[in-house]
């Protein structure tokens, strides 16, 4: 593997991990949130939820 292909990967591998910390900061959020609303109201990512993509494709996952 070359340097450049060794830095790729590893700056989508340290993204994935933001993304994932992200969305689980997200997950954990919504689920205060649903204690304080009323049953069904938990924000979702494909009710204007959202979600954090790779860098390169868009940034939307």
């Amino acid at each position: 593997m070359s340097t450049l292909q060794q830095i790729r990967h590893n700056i989508t591998r340290a993204w994935d991990h933001v993304r994932d910390g992200w969305e689980r900061l997200y997950d954990q959020a919504a689920g205060a949130v649903m204690r304080f609303t009323h049953k069904g109201a938990r924000p979702t990512r494909e009710h204007g939820g959202r979600r954090l993509g790779r860098p390169g494709r868009g940034g939307h996952g």
